[in-house]
């Protein structure tokens, strides 16, 4: 009873928009920090190009050095280097409040060779093949292995990748079935 008539009072209303105002704010500012990150990043690689080129030097192997040592992913320190090719300015480009890194590389920094193609029912169907031919070796391996108890701390081996053949047969019927796939 108590909670119906707090939930028709004006003040209530108002925290309510207050709050649902600051989550949208809170998730905005952690994501366009993200973004701001890598913008950074990229221009601290571009202030250093000529040195990191020079000599005849691909910068996109001077990116994958640097990837391992601050342990990011190479193609996102190249993502990060088109970022701000792209928009040298971060605070003259015009992002909304649903901005996110995922949709700047996605929208802005990839080509259409770059996304993935469509999984049609002819891949999807060599791509089980192939487990399936995989985990019938494996299998088998285990199976040997059992009998001659060469591995004794994989006793149920063979049962766990009969498990994954039935896994695999089941996930086959179900996107196989699927009417999405070309």
């Amino acid at each position: 009873m108590l909670n119906e008539v707090i939930t028709h009072e004006p003040w209530y209303d108002s925290l309510i928009e207050d709050c649902k105002d600051i989550s949208v704010e809170m998730g905005f500012t952690s994501r366009w920090a993200l973004v701001e990150g890598y913008h950074l990043l990229g221009e601290r690689i571009i202030q250093d190009e000529i040195r990191l080129t020079q000599g005849g030097s691909n910068l996109r192997q001077k990116i994958a050095s640097i990837a391992k040592y601050i342990s990011k992913r190479e193609r996102s320190l190249y993502y990060a280097v088109e970022f701000v090719r792209k928009f040298p300015n971060l605070d003259a480009a015009s992002f909304d409040k649903t901005v996110n890194w995922y949709r700047i590389v996605h929208e802005h920094l990839t080509t259409e060779s770059d996304r993935p193609k469509q999984l049609t029912k002819q891949d999807l169907s060599a791509i089980i093949y192939k487990i399936k031919e995989l985990l019938k070796t494996e299998y088998q391996k285990a199976k040997q292995n059992e009998l001659n108890n060469t591995l004794s701390e994989y006793t149920k081996l063979s049962e766990f990748v009969f498990y994954l053949q039935d896994s695999i047969e089941k996930i086959e019927n179900q996107c196989l079935s699927l009417s999405t796939l070309t």
